[in-house]
C-alpha cells in the first residue's frame, strides 16, 4: 500500500483545488462568525444543513445528525460520523444514539486537521455504505459541517464502489454541496486514486 510520503499526481491535485475554489454564481463567501476558530477556510459555506449529493447518500452537518426525527423523515437507514468522538470538533453520538429510530450507526474518529491519517479509515465505512445501499438503505454521512471529513468519505466511496476517479468525483459532489476537504485530505485521496490506477 502507498504510503502518505509518496509523491502525488501534482497536476491532479491543483485539478481538483481549481473545482473545489469555485464558488458558484448563486451565492458568496459567508463571513466568519466573529471569534471564530477555523482550521483553514473554505471558498464558500454550504447553503444547507444537508444535501442529497448522490443516490441514496445524503452529505451534511452535524445539527441535523443529532436529530433521529428529522434522519427518519428523510428515510435515512444508516449514519456514518465521520467525526466521532469526544475531542473538539467531534461529535459523540454512538449506536446506542440511534437505537430507537432503529438507525445503523459507523464511526470514524477523524480530526479536520491536515495531519490526521484519514486513508486507513476510508475502506471500512465505504464498505458499509456499500452494503447499505446495496440492501436499499439511506445514508446520512457528516462531520461538524459536511464540508471536509465527510465529504472525503463519499469521495473514497464513490473511488472504490462506483468506479469514480477522484476528479470526476468531487465535481460529482461539488455540484450538489459546497464541500472542501482540507488539504492532507486531498493529498490523501490523491493517493487512493493513484492506488486505484494501478490495481
Amino acid at each position: 500500500m502507498a504510503t502518505g510520503a509518496d509523491p502525488i499526481d501534482l497536476k491532479l491535485y491543483h485539478d481538483l483545488k481549481d473545482v473545489l475554489q469555485k464558488s458558484s454564481s448563486t451565492s458568496s463567501k459567508a463571513p466568519p462568525k466573529p471569534g471564530a476558530f477555523t482550521l483553514f477556510n473554505f471558498p464558500e459555506a454550504p447553503k444547507n444543513p444537508y444535501d442529497l449529493v448522490y443516490d441514496g447518500i445524503y452529505l451534511g452537518g452535524a445539527s441535523v445528525a443529532r436529530k433521529p426525527d428529522v434522519l427518519k423523515s428523510l428515510g435515512v437507514t444508516h449514519v456514518v460520523n465521520a467525526a466521532h468522538g469526544s475531542k473538539y470538533n467531534q461529535i459523540d453520538t454512538s449506536p446506542e444514539y440511534y437505537q430507537e429510530a432503529d438507525i445503523t450507526f459507523h464511526g470514524i474518529p477523524a480530526l479536520d486537521i491536515m495531519t490526521y491519517k484519514i486513508l486507513p479509515h476510508l475502506r471500512p465505512p465505504a464498505e458499509f455504505m456499500q452494503k447499505a445501499r446495496q440492501n436499499g438503505g439511506v445514508l446520512y454521512v457528516h462531520c461538524q459541517q459536511g464540508v471536509s471529513r465527510s465529504a472525503t468519505v463519499i469521495l473514497a466511496y464513490l473511488m472504490l464502489h462506483q468506479d469514480y476517479q477522484l476528479l470526476d468525483a468531487v465535481r460529482t459532489l461539488r455540484e450538489k454541496r459546497e464541500i472542501f476537504p482540507n488539504d492532507g485530505f486531498l493529498k490523501q485521496l490523491c493517493v487512493l486514486d493513484k492506488e486505484l490506477k494501478k490495481s
